[in-house]
């Protein structure tokens, strides 16, 4: 099972692996379910700033969709909430 995921993680394109890896972080830590427009918001939030996280206007994902666009192989939109394949979570964020 874990080749499967390993597949799954290595399909990402390049350059949408560190939203796909900031997306399922804020979905993790979330205290209620996120919408599919909260979560693409979080892509405005700089969380590697030296001090502390900050706005940056330069990530903001203008179409919501492109959310399920970069994730579409682990995260699903349903019944308004974004639900994300929790195993495929963990080792996303392990590497």
């Amino acid at each position: 099972m874990e080749k499967t995921y390993d597949q799954i993680l290595l399909r990402i394109d390049e350059q949408y692996y560190t939203y796909a890896k900031l997306f399922l972080l804020w979905l993790s830590f979330a205290v209620c379910p996120m919408t599919l427009e909260e979560l693409a918001e979080t892509s405005t939030i700089d969380l590697t700033s030296d001090n502390g996280p900050q706005y940056d206007a330069e990530g903001k994902m203008w179409d919501k969709r492109d959310v399920l666009k970069m994730c579409s192989s682990f995260v699903i939109e349903s019944k308004g909430v974004v639900q994300e394949d929790t195993t495929l979570k963990h080792m996303l964020i392990r590497k």
